[in-house]
């Protein structure tokens, strides 16, 4: 097991507690008592694990100096050696449970807030870097503030949540959760203001700007713009899960929903044949959600706290019991993309997902749009419907397209 995953089997309880908790909690509900509950439950936990946190790190700096500085027999220096490694091991076990605590955070947050509205607040405001994540909740300055602005809110039929009790909210304190666009505020224990808290605040402000205007220069930028989807999203979840649920007492369940998509549900506890796994699958693209979980890049998915149903199932793919792949046949993708009129490259290259292109009437240059990386990852870490995924793809591909042909018209 991977050594990030080693403390988890000592809080199978706490995971199903609080995935229980989070499906309690209706968004529709003029109740948000239990918006207030949950969020208690969840910084008692993260304050615990942060002065677990503390003490490990404070250990395994002692340790270092004691091999440093004492003049060691060769077996206590192995012994020691062996001491850190555990040390260490223990300090990425807890950090990854912080991380975990606080994807139940992100579940609040969308379950009142569109994961498109939600989008910019993981990043800096003024570059596509990811914000840095908030310190300590034990004893940060003014978390008294914010826990009283929180029950206040609350009370006054608000719903909202602390930030530092997610992970995809990284600017400001507290956010707002009752519009379909978030507002998040800072909250200052001092009237004193410094160039960091300007800094702050103008970040804040220009996110704002950005959702009420649909427009703004964000993320390194300029004339960043908001489009609509053209339909509804569609995905497949129902089947994901079920996947999940036949895979508890078989080496693997293997379900496609859809042409050339596959959900793929691998039992840890059996050995597998994995050219049975893969029978019948034309050049995969494959979507690793086990890595994107414990490797801590799930960012603004949709959280998976919500989208695996089952509590039991929950754990079972926070503890590594099962391991799920998306598997998508990259012959089927460009044949949809030939259906819409378009050819398909899987980029090589980092940030990059797909490459739709076409050749023009009258250009030397072939129409060339890509597909980041991120979005193409909905396919995987979503469950998007490739149905979907293509008919909303040629919505914009042909709207760019118009717009091309209008600029060269012009030029």
């Amino acid at each position: 097991m991977d050594s990030d995953l080693s403390l988890i089997k000592c809080y199978r309880r706490h995971i199903l507690t609080f995935k229980k908790k989070l499906d309690k909690i209706d968004p529709e509900s003029s109740n948000f008592q239990p918006l207030l509950e949950f969020q208690s439950c969840l910084i008692k936990q993260i304050v615990r694990d942060e002065k677990r946190l503390k003490r490990r790190k404070d250990e395994l700096v002692a340790l270092k100096r004691d091999l440093r500085d004492k003049n060691l027999e060769k077996r206590e220096s192995r012994d020691l050696k062996e001491l850190i490694k555990r040390r260490k091991e223990s300090i990425a076990g807890n950090k990854y449970l912080l991380y975990l605590w606080r994807c139940f955070g992100d579940g609040l947050v969308f379950k009142f807030i569109s994961k498109w509205n939600l989008k910019r607040f993981l990043y800096e405001a003024d570059s596509a870097e990811i914000k840095q994540k908030s310190g300590y909740v034990h004893g940060k300055n003014g978390i008294e503030q914010e826990l009283a602005i929180l029950i206040d809110a609350i009370k006054n039929n608000v719903p909202a949540a602390l930030c530092d009790l997610t992970n995809v909210i990284r600017h400001g304190d507290l956010c707002l959760l009752g519009a379909s666009d978030p507002v998040v505020i800072e909250v200052k224990s001092s009237k004193n203001r410094n160039r960091r808290v300007e800094r702050q605040l103008e970040s804040i402000r220009k996110l704002h700007k950005y959702l009420e205007e649909d427009v703004g220069d964000v993320g390194g930028v300029e004339g960043m713009q908001r489009v609509e989807l053209y339909s509804e999203e569609r995905h497949h979840g129902e089947a994901f899960n079920k996947a999940l649920d036949l895979s508890k007492d078989r080496p693997y369940a293997k379900l496609s929903p859809e042409k050339g998509l596959y959900y793929i549900a691998l039992n840890t506890e059996y050995e597998k044949d994995f050219d049975e796994v893969f029978e019948g699958i034309e050049a995969p693209v494959v979507y690793m959600l086990n890595q994107a979980k414990t490797e801590q890049c799930w960012g603004n998915y949709y959280p998976f706290v919500l989208s695996i149903k089952d509590p039991v199932n929950l754990y079972r793919f926070i503890a590594g019991e099962v391991y799920v792949l998306v598997a998508v046949s990259s012959i089927v993708l460009k044949d949809m993309a030939s259906d819409i009129g378009y050819n398909l490259e899987i980029s090589e290259f980092e940030n990059e997902g797909f490459i739709f292109s076409k050749s023009l009437a009258g250009s030397d240059e072939p129409f060339r749009v890509i597909v980041s990386e991120h979005f193409s990852g909905r396919l995987g870490l979503e469950f998007m419907t490739l149905e979907w995924f293509f008919e909303n793809e040629k919505k914009l591909l042909e709207d760019m397209e118009k717009k091309g042909m209008a600029i060269m018209k012009n030029a």
